[in-house]
């Protein structure tokens, strides 16, 4: 829910430059100051407030897709500045697994209460630092700050055994009907790392949609190296 709140970065820079120069900090000293608040801040600020960059899908209240492009972004200009300490972030495509099936035997009204579940599910499991959007229809993306690769992976496993939950909906008829062993997800999972903007997305999606062919239900997800350790010295 807006709450009228307007922030731009320009505007959160020059308070923090003002007040700095009234302490009489040295100029680069403020510098790096004001750059590490004017992140920070707008960061958090993208997760609890609906602010003029930000927007929320109407059906389930995540984020939408406008805002997925604006947080890569920003993600990846934190990872490739030269002075953070951010190392990776990583991204989760998930597609829903028949459920066509739902709408079809239960109605679109059905589908949309196993989406609101879903949704529900989802931010019940990451971290209030992560951001869950819906892209349409049954697609979602999580985007995992300050996760590598081997967390992320990690993230997906949760996410896959609370989806796979009976889920209880209403029918065409008025009547409930508890879902179980139907609806399931299939996932791609990839590792922003330094240099890269949004490629981590195009691979985590490549990912997914060559898994369903092979099978669906699975985790699908980059190339293990030595940068991004095996769970428990096993590839997964």
């Amino acid at each position: 829910e807006s709450i009228g709140i307007t922030v731009t970065e320009d505007a959160v820079k020059s308070d923090v430059l003002t007040y700095l120069r009234n302490k009489e900090i040295k100029y680069d000293t403020i510098n790096a100051i004001a750059r590490i608040v004017k992140d920070t801040l707008i960061f958090v600020l993208l997760n609890v407030v609906n602010i003029e960059t930000a927007g929320k899908d109407f059906l389930t209240g995540l984020f939408n897709l406008r805002t997925l492009n604006q947080l890569l972004l920003r993600i990846s200009s934190r990872i490739n500045h030269p002075q953070t300490s951010e190392e990776s972030a990583s991204v989760i495509s998930l597609d829903l697994d028949r459920f066509k099936y739902v709408n079809d035997t239960y109605g679109h009204a059905a589908g949309d209460e196993v989406l609101k579940e879903i949704a529900r599910r989802i931010m019940s499991t990451i971290k209030p630092q992560d951001f869950a959007v819906r892209r349409g229809g049954d697609e979602f993306v999580i985007v995992l700050p300050k996760t590598n690769l081997t967390n992320a992976i990690i993230v997906a496993e949760r996410l896959s055994t609370e989806i796979q939950k009976p889920i209880t909906i209403t029918n065409k008829d008025g009547n409930a009907v508890t879902l179980e062993n139907i609806i399931a997800g299939t996932f791609g999972v990839s590792e922003l790392m330094k240099g890269e903007t949004i490629n981590a997305l195009d691979r985590s999606d490549n990912l997914l949609v060559d898994g369903k062919e092979q099978e669906r239900g699975k985790i699908y997800h980059d190339p293990i190296t030595p940068t991004n350790p095996s769970i428990n010295g096993k590839s997964l």
